[in-house]
């Protein structure tokens, strides 16, 4: 008699040989050659955008810079004064405290009172040496600088030296030293015309006056505005924004 024997054929799977065709990396399409190009061009639109951006900025930055300067001056005189004011409204030994308030006027009065003070002592002495430093380079009230003399003479020497004396008529030298020393002085009523000329500018720093002012509602009012800033912002990005704000903050303050 025959015996008869079951044959069982074990089953394999790709997955047990480590091949798995229904993984992702296989079904994935193939790259073609134009993929870089693809997403270089896909990108030009954001790189547009930014630096169409970028432009607008710095467009409005130059039309408003008369604008931006004060608070920008504001900005600086606040990070200076904010120790002062932070240690007169802290607790003293009785546990009473300077108000807010009359610690930002003290201490943007003290700032505005030495200013005030260092550009009358300090002013003067910078007038008269600007004065004599000018006599002495560029001459005044009609006058030829002494400068003048020591270049005509240098210039005179040079000539001598590469030509040799005697070489120019005597009218050509008078007119080459004449010339230098014109050059010279010519200078200093180039010099005296830029100064005239800037004047005319001073009455635009009256807008500087405005810099007092956001300096005190800065001083006064500076963290209830940083929380009404970060009110306008979503929920769940105030505690990014508050967190970025305090590091700005401890960085400008060290600087």
């Amino acid at each position: 008699m025959q015996a008869r024997r079951t044959i069982h054929v074990a089953e394999r799977s790709t997955a047990f040989m480590g091949l798995q065709f229904n993984d992702p990396s296989y079904n994935r399409p193939m790259s073609t050659g134009g993929g870089e190009p693809r997403r270089l061009i896909s990108r030009l639109p954001s790189a547009f955008w930014v630096g169409g951006g970028l432009l607008l900025l710095l467009l409005i930055t130059f039309l408003a810079r008369q604008i931006i300067l004060p608070f920008l001056l504001a900005i600086f005189l606040t990070y200076l004064l904010l120790p002062l004011v932070n240690a007169m409204t802290e607790p003293g030994p009785g546990g009473r405290r300077t108000p807010r308030v009359l610690a930002v006027f003290l201490a943007v009065a003290t700032f505005i009172g030495v200013l005030v003070v260092a550009i009358l002592v300090l002013a003067p002495l910078l007038a008269g040496e600007a004065n004599r430093l000018g006599r002495v380079l560029f001459g005044t009230g009609g006058q030829e600088p002494q400068i003048a003399h020591r270049l005509s003479a240098t210039f005179q020497d040079w000539r001598n030296t590469i030509y040799g004396a005697g070489v120019f008529p005597p009218s050509v030298q008078e007119s080459l030293d004449q010339e230098a020393r014109d050059f010279v002085s010519g200078l200093g009523d180039a010099a005296a015309a830029a100064v005239s000329a800037s004047l005319t500018f001073f009455p635009k720093l009256l807008e500087l006056i405005a810099v007092p002012l956001l300096t005190f509602y800065m001083l006064l009012d500076g963290p209830r505005l940083m929380r009404e800033i970060r009110s306008f912002l979503p929920s769940a990005q105030q505690h990014p924004a508050a967190e970025l704000m305090r590091r700005w903050d401890r960085v400008l303050s060290e600087y």
